[in-house]
C-alpha cells in the first residue's frame, strides 16, 4: 500500500465514523419529528422538522464533498451505488421540500400520508420498504440479486409488524416502532410478503439478475 493509499484509507475511516454518528443523530431527530406531529403539537413539529432538515442537508454535503469523491477514487466498481445513493438525495430534498410546506401549514393530515413513503429515510441507504398495517410503501420493489432490502416499522400506533414471505423461505424478527431490519435475497424472482398481524398488508420484491 503506497503512502497515498494509506491516507485514503484512514481518511474514509474517520469520515465514515462521522457519518455513523450523523446517521444515529438523524434517526433520532425523525423519530422526535414524528412523536410531535403524531401529537399534533405544531410548534413542536416545526422545531423539530427544522432540526431534521437542516441535519439532513449538513449530512447530505458531507457525503456528496467527502465521502463519495474518496470512494470514487478507492474503487471504480462502486460508481454505480455512488450514483445511486446521489439519486436517493436529490429524490429526497424534494421530497423534504413538499414536507415543509406541510409543516409550515400545519395541515397534520397530509403529513401522515407523506411519512410512510418517507419513513424509512434517505440516509439508510439503498432498497427500503416502509411497513404498516394499512399498507406498504411501496408496494412493489424491484432490485437486483444480492441486494438487501431494509424493511421499517411505520405503524403510527407503535403496534409491532412481522414479515413474513409468502413461499416461506423467511420470518423476519418482529419490529417495534421504527425499528429496522436487513433482508437480503440472492436469487431472481417475485417474493410476496405480508405483515402477520395484519395479512391484507401485502407487498412483492422483484428480484432481477444484472
Amino acid at each position: 500500500m503506497t503512502a497515498e493509499d494509506h491516507g485514503l484509507s484512514k481518511r474514509l475511516v474517520i469520515e465514515g465514523r462521522r457519518i455513523a454518528a450523523q446517521h444515529a443523530r438523524l434517526t433520532e431527530l425523525w423519530q422526535r419529528f414524528v412523536a410531535a406531529f403524531e401529537g399534533e403539537q405544531l410548534e413542536l413539529t416545526r422545531l423539530t422538522f427544522r432540526e431534521l432538515r437542516d441535519g439532513l442537508l449538513a449530512h447530505f454535503d458531507l457525503e456528496e464533498r467527502l465521502q463519495i469523491p474518496a470512494l470514487h477514487g478507492a474503487d471504480a466498481g462502486l460508481r454505480p451505488a455512488l450514483a445511486r445513493i446521489v439519486a436517493d438525495h436529490t429524490r429526497f430534498r424534494e421530497e423534504l421540500s413538499v414536507l415543509e410546506r406541510h409543516v409550515e401549514a400545519g395541515a397534520f393530515e397530509a403529513l401522515r400520508g407523506l411519512t410512510v413513503s418517507l419513513a424509512v429515510p434517505a440516509w439508510a441507504h439503498g432498497p427500503s420498504v416502509a411497513v404498516a398495517y394499512r399498507g406498504i410503501e411501496p408496494p412493489t420493489l424491484t432490485i437486483r440479486v444480492g441486494d438487501k432490502v431494509h424493511f421499517r416499522n411505520v405503524n403510527p400506533t407503535g403496534s409491532p409488524c412481522t414479515l413474513v414471505l409468502d413461499d416461506g423461505s423467511a420470518i423476519l424478527p418482529t419490529l417495534t416502532r421504527s425499528e429496522g431490519w436487513h433482508h437480503g435475497f440472492e436469487k431472481p424472482g417475485h417474493f410476496a410478503f405480508h405483515v402477520k398481524e395484519m395479512p391484507s398488508a401485502k407487498g412483492v420484491i422483484v428480484v432481477v439478475s444484472d
